[in-house]
């Protein structure tokens, strides 16, 4: 971890008005790749995490490495438009990393960790019941095995999908009031999340270009990640146009 990382993390928390007692559970570290990671929760003895990309130290693109950078690994067309606009993407101010930064950490610190783990035990807890109730009902153990198999079948997908809706629904719901919450905090944020919206759409189109099918199949022509079944995250255009609102409003 570079000192100038190090001190941007420990800024980005003094912003976020983290207690000194509090600070020692969030410990950044280097990741691979180009997205921001985190795991654990505020409220675990363990603490968070939080995996700052190596693009976090880029300062300018005239010093970016690129020969060491590979998509599916092959080297990067940099002379294309659409290695241009990667290239360019890479590169984000402090104001930018440190909103990146601040999304995790208050991310980590919602009670979106114990409402998945009620969600899913919940779900499977009401199917179980059910299963049972209709076992005594129905008489169902008096009838072939494969009876019991197909409702146990429906009855675990039932469960499996209700756990994925509670989940997804309340990561779209925390993501959105980290945002709120970010926005109103510190100006720093407002222009930094704007700007890191604008990056992340601009390097995703990029990619969709550059990765040829794979990319048309991750991607949306506008940048967000393309999702078939699930909503994952809030999408990326809404979340920039958020920022973008809000930061002309000031």
């Amino acid at each position: 971890m570079t000192k100038p990382i190090l001190d941007r993390f420990n800024r980005t928390l003094d912003i976020l008005q983290i207690k000194d007692v509090d600070k020692k559970q969030f410990k950044p570290f280097m990741v691979y790749g180009f997205d921001i990671f985190s795991a654990g929760t505020f409220f675990s003895r363990y603490g968070v995490i939080v995996g700052v990309p190596i693009n976090f130290t880029y300062l300018d693109v005239d010093v970016i490495d690129k020969s060491g950078i590979r998509i599916l690994e092959h080297s990067v067309p940099w002379e294309l438009e659409e290695g241009k606009q990667f290239l360019k993407s890479l590169t984000l101010s402090e104001k930018a990393q440190m909103y990146a930064m601040a999304r995790e950490i208050q991310m980590r610190q919602t009670p979106k960790y114990f409402a998945d783990t009620f969600g899913s035990v919940a779900a499977f807890i009401v199917a179980y019941g059910v299963g049972n109730r209709l076992n005594e009902r129905l008489n169902l153990y008096a009838k072939p095995r494969s009876v019991r198999f197909v409702l146990y079948s429906l009855l675990g997908s039932f469960a499996l999908w209700n756990y994925i809706f509670i989940k997804d629904f309340s990561q779209l719901h925390y993501e959105k009031k980290v945002d709120e919450y970010l926005i109103n905090k510190n100006s720093v944020f407002q222009e930094g999340g704007k700007e890191f919206y604008e990056k992340i759409l601009l390097r995703n189109r990029a990619l969709r270009k550059l990765m040829g099918q794979v990319g048309e199949s991750n991607f949306t022509p506008l940048g967000n990640e393309n999702y078939i079944i699930r909503q994952r995250h809030l999408p990326l255009v809404q979340r920039k146009a958020f920022f973008e609102s809000n930061v002309e409003n000031v």
